[in-house]
């Protein structure tokens, strides 16, 4: 499997002044945000993967015209992917064109990335309209759309304040405001646990795959209920 994450900063963030790895926010280590979570998971069922996750937040912070931020999205082989994990719209604040602007992107990505099995997450932010919108998005492309409303905006799943990440050997203690609102690592293992557990309900993996995967065990009881993941045939 070849899997490329296309996302804002729960997907991947870089080194700054408040953030100190390069990984998503806010986990508290690299191997535990949901993008390193998906691939461990993968690899200790003995799936082969590797992958590349995108920060794209420039599409989420155009209120209008986002299709020219389509040349900064840089991949290393779009032809190779064989799944493809569109994480964006927490950061959008004008929802005006976002039904017509999120089509077109997820169009755009199937032509591109035409071998490749999609799936969209909702949003970790309390953001009804726009996973309205991006659900409806993914029910007239035919495209599996994974809700997060059990969990969004709820403090048991949010970092919050003063959190501990560890770099290497290094420890840091961020007190962000910004930062405190993004899924912590309770929360980061349930969007890798749902994203593979629809690849297995959609058919997006094999049965070779599927096979290791159930003998690995290692999906957890409380996303047996698949009642958060929907697709609607074209």
């Amino acid at each position: 499997m070849r899997i490329l994450f296309i996302g804002n900063s729960i997907t991947i963030h870089g080194i700054c002044s408040y953030w100190p790895g390069e990984w998503g926010m806010v986990a508290s280590d690299k191997k535990k945000d949901y993008v390193h979570c998906v691939i461990s998971s993968l690899q200790q069922a003995g799936i082969e993967a590797d992958y590349e996750a995108v920060n794209f937040f420039q599409w989420e912070a155009m209120a209008h015209d986002r299709s020219e931020t389509y040349p900064l999205l840089k991949t290393e082989r779009d032809e190779s992917y064989t799944h493809v994990i569109v994480q964006l719209g927490e950061n959008i604040t004008d929802a005006t064109t976002l039904f017509d602007d999120f089509v077109d992107l997820l169009r755009y990505l199937q032509k591109r990335f035409a071998n490749a099995a999609f799936v969209v997450l909702g949003s970790f932010f309390e953001q009804k309209a726009i996973d309205d919108i991006k659900e409806k998005a993914c029910s007239q492309l035919g495209m599996t759309f994974i809700s997060l409303k059990d969990i969004c905006g709820k403090k048991d799943y949010m970092a919050g304040e003063k959190i501990n990440v560890q770099v290497g050997a290094e420890k840091y203690c961020i007190e962000h405001s910004g930062v405190a609102l993004h899924p912590n690592d309770r929360a980061m293992q349930i969007y890798a646990d749902r994203i593979i557990t629809a690849w297995i309900k959609n058919g997006m993996i094999n049965e070779n795959e599927v096979t290791l995967w159930k003998k690995s065990n290692t999906i957890r009881q409380e996303d047996r209920n698949l009642a958060c993941i929907h697709k609607t045939s074209i």
